[in-house]
């Protein structure tokens, strides 16, 4: 998976379908160092304390499944596919609010 991250390049197009700013890239880059999409996810689980029913939990594995098997199997340039920035915000949303609630905590 790590080798598929350094190859993918961002694009710039004019009519991505998605406003704000792309963060696939950047996801990439992140997971790269996790070595696997399945490997954060588990960093993720243990990090926060989460148990696997916890809201967002299932949802955040499938969706690095989805990414993982994407790019490994498929073979895909996952920084300019909206399906995979969509991907990418929604983990980055689940993250952020079992995050906070374990500063809260």
């Amino acid at each position: 998976f790590s080798s598929l991250a350094e190859l993918c390049e961002e694009e710039v197009f004019d009519d991505f379908p998605l406003q704000g700013p792309r963060t696939s890239h950047w996801c990439l880059n992140f997971l790269r160092r996790r070595h696997t999409p399945t490997d954060h996810h588990m960093t993720f689980r243990t990090s926060a304390r989460l148990q696997p029913d916890a809201w967002g939990v299932g949802e955040h594995g499938q969706l690095l499944k989805m990414i993982e098997l994407a790019g490994s199997f498929d073979q895909l340039d996952l920084t300019n596919l909206a399906w995979a920035e969509m991907a990418f915000q929604r983990i980055q949303v689940i993250e952020w609010v079992h995050h906070e609630r374990v500063r809260e905590g």
